[in-house]
């Protein structure tokens, strides 16, 4: 069991999040720590972001981005559609791709960790994403599949995921 920081989810209104807690928690072992919801003040191109879970473990450090709902892409444009609440079957645009806003974040994370830890510096830091409500059926150079987390990956551990976002 990974220990979580906070010990239990965050506020959130995303229930994709509550899920992807729950499986974290419970589907790694104890050498994972995940925190949940970690602001960062450091980002080049943003006054402030967000990453919905940090992991840090064995092989490395790595973020993740969870998004809830069908995750879709119109003329280069990245949606978002609820399931369930006030704004279920409504595509809402994103600011950006789930892989630039977290790939982002992860590499200024990366940049602040090297400044202060060489070990650190060595280790692997990378970058995933997470849609476990539905099936990830889009392709594009700027999409890599090994790197998502979808409802198919949900019948195995989430142990298994991170091993191959680690590869």
């Amino acid at each position: 069991m990974a220990r979580m920081v906070p010990d239990r989810p965050a506020d959130t209104s995303s229930a994709a999040e509550v899920v992807v807690f729950g499986r974290i928690r419970d589907e790694l072992s104890s050498e994972w720590i995940a925190l949940h919801s970690v602001g960062l003040t450091i980002h080049n191109t943003k006054p402030w972001a967000e990453v919905d879970f940090v992991l840090i473990g064995p092989p490395g450090v790595f973020c993740l981005e969870v998004k809830g709902g069908i995750v879709s892409r119109e003329e280069g444009i990245w949606y978002t559609t609820p399931r369930h609440g006030p704004n279920a079957g409504r595509p809402q645009a994103l600011k950006e791709s789930p892989f630039g806003q977290v790939g982002s974040a992860a590499a200024e994370l990366f940049h602040f960790l090297t400044t202060r830890s060489m070990k650190i510096g060595k280790s692997i830091t990378g970058y995933a994403v997470a849609t476990p409500d539905v099936a990830w059926t889009l392709q594009g150079p700027d999409i890599d599949r090994a790197l998502v987390y979808d409802q198919g990956d949900t019948v195995r551990s989430f142990e298994v995921f991170m091993s191959r976002v680690a590869k």
